[in-house]
């Protein structure tokens, strides 16, 4: 006996055939527009993303100018960023020759009475930049307390003996940068550290003696010392080149401090009359002087009897 076709199990017409292709196609579709819509929207919400940590990193940098024109902590290694003295290199020079004498003897060569006039120039040119300072806009509540903190330490007859035997005008206290701007307060904290070193042999701030002993290291090794190396000394999250790095004596900070710790550390250097900048322009390489302040820095950085 024989089964009949029913409506249920007829083979389906052509009609029907294709009918069906266009649905499963349509279907396809669709999910093809979904997949493509799914991408579109991950696409956004990253570039979104990257708007938003862009923006967290630009409010950053914004804070850190802000909190350098209200001072820092000396010796944390983490100065905020600052415009306030960005020139640390100046016109590039020839090397000076060697300046003889030794550093202990020249300055006991001076009269007390000219130490304390030395002493009271710079007390009149801390006075100077804290009145100067006191007159702009927006004064940061830390700008004065920092100013005299370094009044204090750089007004004694110890460095006040100093600066007659290195022939030191305190005028650099109150050195014009830019308009409304004048000598890098973090530099003067730095100027002090070298000086306490020089007249009491031990140094404390760390960005000084890492760009110290590498300036040392790279003459002894015939290196120039360059703008990179000394970056790299202040940080050790600085790439360096493998033939640099055994020279270099690498501090901690943050690759996004470096600049300005450097440069405030090469500013109070340079001051002192310690290095120059000998490369060309925009290039820099700083050289250390052969001088009777550059040789007693020797003798810290190196453990070395004072002379």
């Amino acid at each position: 006996m024989s089964k009949k076709n029913t409506a249920k199990n007829a083979p389906a017409s052509a009609a029907e055939l294709v009918s069906m292709e266009e649905f499963f196609s349509q279907a396809a579709g669709a999910v093809a527009d979904m997949g493509k819509e799914a991408e579109e929207i991950a696409a956004a919400e990253l570039a979104a993303q990257a708007a938003a940590e862009e923006a967290a990193r630009l409010a950053a940098e914004e804070a850190a100018k802000l909190a350098a024109s209200e001072g820092g902590q000396e010796g944390t290694g983490q100065e905020p960023a600052t415009n306030e003295d960005p020139a640390t290199d100046g016109e590039p020079t020839a090397p000076t020759k060697r300046v003889e004498g030794v550093l202990k003897e020249m300055k006991a060569e001076f009269e007390p009475e000219a130490k304390e006039g030395k002493k009271a120039e710079i007390v009149m040119s801390f006075d100077d930049r804290i009145a100067f300072e006191k007159a702009q806009p927006g004064l940061s509540s830390k700008m004065i307390p920092n100013l005299e903190a370094e009044q204090k330490k750089m007004a004694t007859i110890g460095a006040a003996g100093l600066f007659l035997a290195m022939d030191i005008d305190p005028g650099f206290i109150n050195r014009e940068v830019s308009t409304g701007s004048r000598f890098n307060v973090y530099a003067l904290q730095k100027v002090n550290d070298l000086i306490v070193a020089l007249d009491g042999g031990f140094m404390q701030n760390a960005i000084n003696k890492a760009i110290v002993q590498s300036l040392f290291n790279f003459r002894d090794a015939g290196i120039p010392f360059t703008g990179n190396a000394a970056l790299a000394a202040v940080s050790d999250k600085v790439k360096a080149d493998r033939a640099i790095t055994k020279h270099l004596v690498r501090h901690t900070v943050s690759a996004n401090t470096a600049s300005t710790q450097k440069s405030s550390t090469m500013t109070a250097l340079k001051t002192l009359g310690i290095v120059e900048n000998t490369g060309a322009r925009g290039n820099e390489v700083w050289t250390l002087t052969d001088t009777p302040a550059t040789r007693r820095l020797e003798e810290i950085v190196r453990g070395k009897a004072a002379a």
